[in-house]
């Protein structure tokens, strides 16, 4: 199920990579602060979804197909998240 989802994966992340680089540059030219809580909050959240997604592996349960592409979905956007309030660092 996972490989059949690889390429809507792919390009969701792709995606929301160049959407989060492009919301970082609008938020420094506005000199617009990043929120670490919100940092925090989507590195928590990729952390847990790595998590849940390897442990399902495993787990003896069945896979709903609709799963994955949820699963995708909340990976794109937590990414996007991550990259636009990523923290200056010197």
């Amino acid at each position: 199920m996972l490989l059949a989802w690889w390429p809507f994966l792919g390009f969701a992340l792709v995606g929301a990579i160049a959407d989060g680089l492009l919301r970082r540059r609008i938020r420094q030219s506005g000199f617009d602060y990043p929120s670490p809580l919100t940092h925090q909050m989507a590195v928590q959240l990729l952390l847990g979804l790595g998590l849940v997604v390897s442990l399902g592996l495993f787990a003896p349960l069945p896979l709903p197909p609709l799963a994955v592409p949820v699963v995708a979905i909340v990976l794109a956007v937590a990414v996007s998240v991550l990259l636009t309030q990523m923290q200056k660092r010197l």
